[in-house]
Parts: structure tokens; sequence; C-alpha cells
């Protein structure tokens, strides 16, 4: 590899000393295609690397309150992957040294001994040697990627997904309902991302995805459509209620639970599906809209705080289908009418909730299955003798309900708002 492939380089420095930071950017200054970030704290550090792309850290050994060892452990615990790292010692010391290279140091420089040729020689050494690493590693997924597997959870790709997709907008109207297409995400990958890290939010992935499939089918096809979206497609003979029964046995599965050395993190799934497109004529059907009525219908899950919602493909407008429903196709209302009886329209949740008994100063954790605006359903994990009359929290509102039960079958049981 030329010296031009490390030429462009950006090189953080997190060290506590000022003045230390000053001398090592004077040793940098003189060749103009490294860029300096320096950082005092972990804070500054963890923000450049987010924000920026980073090829070398500086690391200075004794942060007074902290020490470099445990700042690599928690780079590591935060990203996918870090940038080499080259530790700076204040004494060399052997023991401080071998630490370090077992915690994966690229390299390190006793600060007594640094000077700026050795310093650019070693920055340069590193970067160059982890791009080799980096472009091993970019034709180990290049190849995955033909092979039509997902590295990140060993299920079919997007690539092999849309194949499939443009096979079924291929057929004529009516062998195109037969399908539907359900979407899946992960609701808190976002904010577990942001605190836990990359790496945190690659194993919750992986877990989701394992937890996902045991509710799929074996004739169904199940992949990875993009970072946070799991697409299954489903052949559904045109019958909107059983897509409707497929998404409603999916949404007992989506809440999983992971559990990390540094924490234990909790995470469910969001749910929009459709029948395929039965209008369009047959070639005309261009393969971005295929998904259009199972996004939208994941777009109103978000939007209603429902667990799942199924839009009938050949509706108008299948986004304002009520949350948990489906406008039905001719011969599948008596299916419907079987499982939803309600006067109102229910909201499919999936909260995690809790029976609070006063007189008796109990509670029993339960799961918020089914609201609506007068009661709602609710699962325990053991069968019990449910009083008569309690009160029901919602994990993360500050309000209790006071409720009054009304049916009771197995573990489940339907309350009224009193």
């Amino acid at each position: 590899m030329s010296t031009a492939s490390v030429e462009n380089l950006r090189v953080a420095i997190l060290d506590d000393d000022p003045l230390f930071r000053e001398m090592v950017a004077a040793f940098l200054q003189s060749d103009q295609t490294v860029t300096l970030h320096q950082s005092g704290v972990y804070d500054e550090l963890l923000k450049d690397l987010t924000e920026e792309r980073i090829d070398c850290v500086l690391l200075d050994y004794d942060l007074g309150g902290d020490n470099g060892l445990n700042v690599i452990q928690k780079l590591h615990e935060y990203f996918v992957d870090v940038p080499p790292i080259i530790m700076l010692t204040g004494d060399g010391r052997e023991k401080t040294v071998i630490k370090a290279l077992r915690m994966g140091v690229a390299d390190y420089i006793a600060k007594s001994d640094l000077v700026a040729n050795e310093l650019n020689a070693i920055i340069r050494k590193v970067v160059r040697k982890r791009r080799k690493e980096m472009q091993a590693r970019s034709e180990h997924l290049r190849l995955s990627a033909a092979s039509g597997t997902d590295p990140g959870t060993g299920l079919i790709n997007r690539v092999q997904l849309d194949e499939r997709l443009q096979q079924i907008a291929q057929l004529s109207p009516k062998a195109r309902s037969a399908y539907g297409v359900i979407l899946v995400e992960i609701v808190e990958l976002t904010d577990i991302t942001e605190k836990f890290g990359l790496k945190a939010a690659d194993k919750v992935i992986l877990a989701f995805a394992k937890q996902l499939q045991k509710p799929v089918r074996s004739n169904d096809i199940f992949g990875r459509y993009s970072h946070n979206l799991f697409l299954i497609i489903a052949n559904v003979l045109s019958d909107a209620a059983l897509l409707d029964q497929i998404c409603s046995r999916m949404s007992e599965q989506l809440l999983t639970r992971l559990d990390l050395d540094a924490a234990s993190l909790t995470f469910s799934g969001r749910i929009g599906a459709s029948l395929c497109d039965s209008d369009t004529p047959i070639g005309k059907l261009d393969l971005s809209r295929l998904l259009d009525d199972a996004r939208a219908a994941l777009d109103k899950a978000r939007e209603s705080g429902a667990i799942y919602v199924v839009a009938d493909a050949r509706s108008v407008d299948a986004a304002q289908a009520p949350s948990g429903r489906v406008e039905a196709p001719p011969g599948a209302a008596e299916a419907l009418r079987s499982v939803d009886r309600r006067r109102e329209p229910r909201l499919r949740v999936y909260r995690k909730g809790q029976i609070v008994i006063p007189h008796l100063n109990a509670t029993i954790d339960c799961i918020v299955r089914d609201m609506s605006k007068s009661g709602a359903r609710l699962r325990v994990d053991t069968p019990f003798v449910i009083p008569q009359e309690f009160e029901l929290a919602i994990i993360g509102e500050h309000s209790r309900r006071s409720v009054e039960l009304r049916w009771q079958k197995g573990n489940d049981f339907g309350v009224v708002y009193v």
C-alpha cells in the first residue's frame, strides 16, 4: 500500500494535560495531511468518534480520575469498530504495556521518548494496517452480499428480498394479491444505540431476528430489509383476515430481553402489513410501490401506538384503516367479525402494566394487549383469582385508573374503566 493511501488522516488525542496536547499538535502540524482533534475528557473523544471519521486515537494511560484501559473498554462496548489506538504512557512500565496490548492497543509510546518523526511513523503504520484489515473485511461483506446473506443476522438480505418482490410484481393482479407483505421494526433501537452504542445495537438486532423467526411459517420468506427493518413475504391466499392472524401471532413474540455485561435491555417490535397491490395491470407495478401500503400501515402503527396495523392494499386509503383492524375483501367479513366484536375500535398494544390492589398492598405485573376508550385486555404470566375491582397502572405513565373486571379466560381478562 502506497504512502498516499494514508494521507489526509484525522487523528484524535485524549489527554488531560493541555500542554502535552499542544506539543503533539506541534509535532503533527508540519504534515499538512494530518488533522488533530483534541480532547481532555472521555465525552469529548466520544463526540469526535461519533461525528467524525477518525483514523487513529492517541490515548494517555493516566487520565487523573480515570485511566486509558477503562477508556478502551468503554469504546469497545460502544462502537462496533474502534479506530487503532496508540497508548501514551508516562513510564513505559512493562506491566502497563502488556495490559494495553492485551486489550487490543495497536502500539504504545513512552511520553519521555516522544519525537515527531517516530510519532508520525507509528501513526501511519497502524493506520495502514487497519486499512488493510478493513479492505479484507469489506471483501468478506461483499461476498456475503453476493451470496444473498445478511452478515449481521444470517437471514437473506435485501437483494434476495427485492428479487422475490420483483417476481411478485410481475404476476397478474389476482395472483399478486395472494401475497401479504409484513414489515417489522425494532421500536427502541435508536435509543439503545444512543445510550449503549453500535455494538449493543448489533446484538439487539440479532436477538430480535432470532425471536421474530419463531412465529414465521416455514413457507414464508423472511429476511432483513434494512438496518432497522425486517420483511416477511407470506402467501395468505388473498385473505386479509389470515394476514391479520399472522400479524397477531407475531405480535406475541416481539417483546425481547437481552442481558449484556453492563445492562439488561428490553425491546419490542412494531408491525405494518398489507396485501399486495391488485389494481395495477401486469407489468406496470414499480417495485418501490409494492411495499407502500405496508409502509403506510407501519406509519399508522407509529402514530397510534398500536403494536401492529394491517391494511388492505386494495383500499383507496389503506393507512386510514383503524389500528389492528382490516378493511376486508369480499368473503372475509365473517372471519373478521369473529376476530373483533367490540362496539368501538380497539388499539392493539404491548405495554407493561401493573395490577394494583391497594387494600392488600399488592402489585402484579401484567401486559396490556388491547386498549379502547372504555377498557383494556390484560395478560398475566400465571393465572390467579382477580378481584372484581382494582387499579391499573401503565408503566411510564404517572397515573392509575380504577377498573372493574368484566371477563376472564385463563391468563387473559378484560376490564372496563370505572
